[in-house]
């Protein structure tokens, strides 16, 4: 399946709108770009505008959901925003998110399958919950199961620009020769980020594949475990 995932696309600005007051997770068909993003960035979309879609779409967020206990979500996340596509600056992407209004602008498209939709939240998510807990994230733990260290990454996560990442070109597709290593894909290797983002898709949308991959790789199954880990400690998961 051919994937348009460029990659999660961060702000160096990170000149984002102010914070909401409420939090209670929900979705949203009018993607509500904040102010300042559009005057800086020319974003152009297609909003999902089939009544039976947009319940699909609903399907996929309730879907994604389901991986948490109840209303603990509600504490990271205020809105899913659903769109049919978009880019920015000329770059289409799947998503993207917004880690102190703590939402999420996903594409929602029939062209492809429920798991890629539930696994692109997951992924969006794992930015807003890895940005918001640095002081939580151990790197250290996370370095010491990657193979070559910090020095695997293409980028750090604080080199990051509004530019066509690197992750924009890497295959995020499955590779076997990475996994020894730490990897799942090519994509993973673009910075810690990218690496948490992959492997948090992957615990909640494909559970089964995963484990058998980390069955067999030490360093796969100990991201594999970190990740429920820091999941755990948020109290999203028991």
């Amino acid at each position: 399946m051919k994937k348009f995932r460029f990659a999660a696309l961060i702000l160096t600005l990170l000149v984002f709108a102010q914070p909401s007051a409420s939090l209670a997770a929900g979705t949203s068909f009018e993607p509500n770009w904040p102010a300042n993003w559009l005057d800086a960035l020319k974003i152009d979309w297609k909003p999902v505008d089939d009544p039976q879609m947009r319940e699909t779409c609903v399907g996929y967020f309730n879907k994604f959901a389901e991986s948490f206990r109840p209303k603990a979500l509600d504490q990271w996340l205020t809105w899913v925003n659903f769109v049919e596509r978009f880019s920015m600056n000329g770059v289409r992407f799947g998503g993207t998110y917004d880690p102190v209004n703590r939402r999420i602008w996903s594409v929602c498209t029939r062209s492809l399958p429920e798991e890629y939709h539930v696994g692109n939240l997951h992924h969006e998510f794992s930015s807003i919950l890895f940005y918001n807990n640095q002081k939580l994230f151990d790197r250290a733990r996370w370095i010491a199961l990657t193979e070559g260290g910090e020095g695997a990454y293409l980028k750090s996560d604080k080199d990051r620009g509004f530019e066509q990442a690197e992750g924009a070109l890497k295959s995020d597709e499955l590779d076997p020769r990475l996994y020894a290593r730490g990897f799942l894909t090519p994509y993973n290797t673009v910075s810690v980020e990218e690496d948490f983002n992959r492997y948090a898709e992957y615990v909640f949308a494909r559970p089964e594949m995963l484990a058998r991959i980390g069955a067999e790789h030490q360093r796969v199954h100990g991201k594999i475990e970190y990740v429920k880990a820091f999941y755990r400690r948020l109290g999203l998961i028991r």
